[in-house]
């Protein structure tokens, strides 16, 4: 489990959200699966999908390279 802390001055954009991670191997390949609780309610679930899919693009660059 990991701890982000979104740092606003706008209310609804602060605060500590509360990422779990899996990472668990299938046949050959590797599923990561992952949780956040208590997001801020000011990041909205469209920006924080692109977020996270971003962050699983540049995982499996970094991994694959």
């Amino acid at each position: 489990m990991q701890a982000v802390n979104f740092v606003s001055d706008d209310p609804a954009q602060a605060g500590t959200m509360m990422m779990t991670w899996e990472v668990t191997a299938v046949d050959h390949r590797t599923r990561v699966d992952f949780r956040a609780d208590d997001v801020p309610v000011g990041i909205f679930a469209d920006d924080h999908a692109a977020g996270l899919s971003s962050s699983l693009a540049n995982l499996a660059e970094h991994l694959e390279t």
